[in-house]
């Protein structure tokens, strides 16, 4: 239904506003790092019919969301590697699928080349690391880089960000993960499985749409349950899946055509 949440929850608006900030900071393009973060917020402002607390609690998170940059500047005023480019973006085949990434940045570091992953997070602790071991978006990003770039990182750096619930201070935390080539090779193959799959799906899906058979249609793709409350916070969507909206216009706008189908709508 290509349907975006008129309200974006706070957590991701700030995360997108540190990766905006990041970016251009360590491509050292623009002095004024933090005018993007500004951007970010004055988008989501323009989203809505938002009330007066709401507007005056997204400038807070605002002026949080800049004091953060500064302390991160303040903390990591001379990184220890070399930065090999600012935000990769691309495409690569996977399978007869095509794999679409952005990468945050690849760098240099004890003489290797590594993915640098910024994480916003209100939770940090050892346990915030052990999750990307084996996190696939990492494997395919290692994966990418390789096939588009040929270059092939060890790992990636994960760079944590700890924010505070009271807007008062920030933690900071880094640690590497590294790829064996069969962990590479077992998450490309089991994605490349998992995207056949749903395109088989989606193929019955058409078919049954086709002959009217709505509810068949539907109940082809599983909904995740365990997802309608995740990281404290509601699914954007629940209202709608439960049958509490009447009208989706109130809550949800048509979001534009984004960079993974643009292509596909070019082909003949």
């Amino acid at each position: 239904m290509r349907l975006i949440p008129r309200r974006e929850a706070v957590p991701l608006i700030i995360g997108r506003a540190v990766h905006s900030a990041l970016a251009v900071h360590y491509a050292k393009k623009d002095q004024n790092a933090e005018a993007y973060i500004k951007q970010t917020f004055d988008q989501v402002r323009g989203k809505a019919a938002w009330l007066q607390l709401e507007l005056d609690d997204l400038q807070k998170q605002e002026d949080y969301t800049v004091q953060m940059f500064r302390w991160y500047k303040e903390q990591y005023p001379h990184e220890k590697f070399t930065v090999l480019a600012p935000e990769v973006e691309g495409s690569i085949p996977l399978g007869r699928h095509m794999f679409y990434f952005r990468i945050d940045m690849l760098v240099s570091w004890l003489g290797y080349p590594w993915l640098f992953e910024t994480k916003t997070t209100s939770q940090l602790g050892p346990v915030f690391f052990r999750k990307f071991r084996l996190d696939p978006q990492i494997s395919l990003y290692i994966y990418a880089a390789d096939k588009s770039l040929g270059v092939l990182p060890k790992g990636a750096l994960i760079n944590a960000i700890k924010k505070s619930r009271k807007l008062d201070r920030v933690e900071f935390a880094r640690e590497a993960v590294t790829r064996t080539k069969s962990q590479i090779e077992l998450c490309v193959s089991q994605t490349i499985q998992q995207a056949d799959i749903m395109e088989m799906l989606a193929a019955k899906a058409i078919e049954f749409s086709a002959s009217g058979d709505m509810d068949r249609a539907a109940a082809l793709f599983q909904m995740h349950f365990n997802e309608c409350v995740r990281y404290n916070r509601t699914c954007d969507y629940l209202e709608l899946c439960s049958g509490q909206v009447k009208d989706p216009s109130d809550l949800y706008a048509t979001r534009e055509v984004d960079y993974t189908e643009k292509e596909e709508e070019e082909e003949p």
